[in-house]
This record gives C-alpha cells, structure tokens and sequence, in this order.
C-alpha cells in the first residue's frame, strides 16, 4: 500500500503492518498531515503488528491510537521540529537565558508567579517560544486504549514524545527520546494510566520532564529507564498517583530550567500529592535549582494522608539541594540509602543536607542504616523535628570537620549535633549509629544500558503479512 493509515486501516488481529524505509510525514488520513489513526485492535494471542520492515528506519510524524487493544508499534523515527529551528537555542547542559540577570534586581521567586512572570518570560524568551511552537504535539498518542507495546522507537522534537490518556496495561520499553518538552507523559481523564510499565528508555534534553506521570495514574512501574539533561524534573509522579513504583532508574543533570516555573524549583525525582509510593535503588545526582529553593535528588513534597512511602537503597550525591527533601509529607520510611556531597556548588544557608525535613508536618519518619558522606549543611536537618520522628538508627556519618551529624535548628549555630555523643546526649536517637573516618564509595549506580537499542518485537506466529 501506498501510506501506512491505508495499511493500518485494513489489518485484522494477528496481521502484521510492514513499513519500508522512507519519509512519510506528509500522509493525509484525513487526522491532520502526517497523523497515522490507529483504529483497529488486535487479540490477546494475536497481537496486532505495526512495524519496519528489516533495516528500515521509517521516519513519521505522529501514531494516534483510540480505542484500540493488542497493539505493538516498533522500530520508527518520529520527526517533529528540529530546536535549530529556533535560532538562538543551544543544548542543555549550557543554562540558556536570553536575559542575562541583573544582580541589582534579581527576581524574587518567592513572590507570586502574575508578579514576576513578565521577567521570567523575558529571561527565558526562548524556551517559552519552544515550548508554545511545539503546540501540544505529541508522537504517540494513547488514548482509551489496553494491551499497548511501544518499543524500539526514536522520538524528537514534540511536546511529549509518548502520551497516554485513559488507557491500561501499556508497555513502553526501549526507546529513544530527546528534546521534547516532555519525554512520557500521561493526562486525563483519571486514572490516566494503569497496571503500566515504563522500562529501559533513554531520555535525554527534555524541555520540561523526561517522564511525567499523574492524573490518578495506578500500578505503574518506572523501572531501569536513563534520564539525562532534562530542563526541570527527570522522573515525576503528581496528581493522585497511586501504588507506583520508581526503581533502579538513573537520572542526573537536570534543572535548568527551574527558573521558569510558577512554583520553583525542580528535583531529580518529584513525588508529589500521591499515594502509596516505592522509591528504590535508583541513583541521582547533579540536580541544580539556580533559585536555590530544591535541586534535591528526590522530593516527597505534600504526599496525600495515610499514603505509605518507602525509598530505600537509592545513591542521592552531587545534587545542589539536598538529598532528600520530605515537604509536608510523614510516616516515610526512609532506610539504606546513600547520601553524599549534596549542597554541591551552593551557598544555600539551609539547603545541601543528606535528608531535609522542612515543614513541620514532617514528622514520624523511620530513618535508618543511611550512609551520610561530606553533605555541605549536615547529615540531617530537621527543624526542632528531632523529637517527633519515629526512628533515627543505625546511620553512618562521615561529615568532615564542623559539619553536624543532625542540625535540629534554624540558626547557624542551633541544635547542631557534631558528635554520636552530642546526639545520644541531646535525643534517643543513634544507639547504633557509627562515625567512620574514611569517606565511604560511592556505590555502583543501577546497571542500565547506555545507549539506544531496539528490541525485537514478538511476532506473531500466525495471521498475514
């Protein structure tokens, strides 16, 4: 056939749609140029197929399936908009301001977003004129939709490369995706995904998020993925997210853009209003927030009531904000992790602390068996919190001269606790906590491939081709 929307519109479960190398970002299906409407589902054990032929790397604009179950899309080279496009732009991990600041008048981000957001926008020209030529385009569109596999696909230059709306057990593994504003992205209607995994992607120069999931999305697991150079967050979950898991994913260098939010600032890792989280074994670092108000590795920032939180065994180092930041969101249950030079390259008075317990509601945490490594401010910072947490145990600190262990004040020289001794005197807490005087390692990060690859899809073994 001549397009692939023909192709698509004629197959039948356990068919397998071929596509052979060229360019076919001008088809006309009637969906708008270059959009492919998927239409037609497969069957559980007769998948519907729609991939390149061999070799081939079909370049295409945009998949958009509705409705639609058992379906496997492989192997393409989406091409939207080329960021040359905007003049003046240049990559991460270059910080882009159109404005320079002025140090007379530097912008309050703490004052109200209507307030400053004239001289943000000015100061960020071009990001914003990217972000609003993108237009909300998207690569693959999910909406409706179950038994999805998206893998082994390039992706560039959309608003989100792979969006999912309303849909279910989807599978999104393996594949490549740069300069958009986000990487994977999920809306409404609620819950916008479930019962999903996001595995195994490599995600780089994100605008915004490289993956982004919210709306009440359940059951999703964000596992092994490489996310790199995103403008703001690398991994958020947001919005009633319930029972999802983020683990063995590495994510660093991100936040560029933090300046450009109507809430600063930005975490490697964002968890934010959701239930019921597992944060494990991933590693982040070399997060930055020039506003100086996050930059942290990971943030549990205002988690819903009764939620249950663990992170556990991940390696949180280098970011320019702490750790760890807990806002508003107790009863975590926080335990072997690493914690080391967070505060990196800040001057923040408060900010660049191994674990950071900032608002008061931060209370009854399980803090225990963390190694705490040369963090600018302190081990942990809690506020005068000392004495309502759950358990502080069995920690290791190596802090470096006049560096507390625990700091449980707001003035410089308040609460701070440079000693095992210092502490057990001043709190229950550390019984069976240790100093060492050597800094510890930093621990391997999660092995997880380092560049694009596809994987072959399972085909079909009966039905036509």
């Amino acid at each position: 056939m001549r397009t692939i929307a023909a192709a698509v519109a004629r197959a039948k479960p356990g068919d397998t749609v071929l596509v052979a190398d060229g360019d076919y970002r001008q088809e006309d299906s009637g969906w708008g140029r270059g959009v492919i409407p998927v239409l037609r589902s497969g069957a559980a054990e007769r998948p519907l197929l729609i991939q390149a032929d061999r070799a081939a790397k079909p370049i295409v604009s945009s998949f958009r399936l509705q409705e639609v179950s058992h379906v496997i899309i492989s192997g393409f080279d989406f091409q939207f908009a080329s960021f040359s496009d905007w003049g003046p732009w240049q990559d991460m991990p270059a910080i882009v301001r159109d404005v320079p600041v002025d140090p007379k008048r530097p912008i309050d981000f703490t004052q109200d977003w209507a307030l400053r957001q004239p001289a943000v926008e000015s100061m960020f020209a071009t990001y914003f004129a990217i972000v609003a030529g993108l237009d909300y385009r998207t690569a693959i569109d999910v909406s409706s939709s179950q038994d999805v596999v998206l893998t082994g696909n390039s992706i560039r230059g959309y608003w989100a490369g792979i969006q999912c709306r309303g849909s279910r057990s989807v599978r999104i593994e393996d594949n490549a995706i740069s300069h958009c504003v986000n990487g994977i992205f999920t809306w409404q209607p609620s819950p916008s995904l479930t019962d999903a995994l996001i595995q195994n992607n490599r995600i780089t120069q994100c605008l915004d998020n490289g993956i982004d999931v919210r709306e009440g999305a359940q059951r999703v697991r964000i596992v092994g993925n490489h996310v790199t150079h995103s403008g703001r967050s690398h991994i958020s979950l947001l919005n009633d997210t319930r029972d999802c898991v983020i683990e063995g994913n590495r994510v660093t260098h991100g936040g560029y853009y933090s300046e450009s939010m109507e809430y600063p600032g930005s975490s490697a890792i964002s968890v934010h209003s959701s239930f019921d989280t597992l944060v494990q074994n991933n590693s982040a670092s070399h997060q930055v927030d020039l506003t100086g108000i996050d930059g942290n590795g990971l943030i549990l920032d205002l988690m819903r009531a009764g939620s249950v939180v663990k992170v556990t065994g991940n390696q949180l180092f280098r970011n320019s904000g702490s750790g760890l930041n807990t806002t508003a969101s107790p009863d975590a249950v926080i335990e072997s992790n690493f914690f080391m030079e967070n505060g990196w390259k800040s001057t923040n008075q408060h900010n660049g602390a191994g674990i950071k317990l900032s608002r008061n509601e931060d209370i009854q945490q399980t803090i225990r068996n963390n190694v705490f490594s040369d963090n600018r401010v302190a081990g942990i910072v809690a506020y005068k919190l000392m004495a309502q947490q759950r358990e502080i145990d069995g920690n290791t600190y190596f802090q470096g001269n006049d560096v507390p262990l625990i700091w449980d004040g707001y003035e410089p020289e308040e609460n701070r606790y440079l000693s095992l001794a210092d502490v057990q005197r001043a709190t229950p807490w550390e019984r069976q906590g240790k100093v060492v005087r050597e800094p510890p390692k930093i621990p391997e990060p999660p092995k997880i491939f380092e560049s694009p690859r596809i994987s072959e899809p399972r085909v079909p073994q009966s039905g036509s081709r």
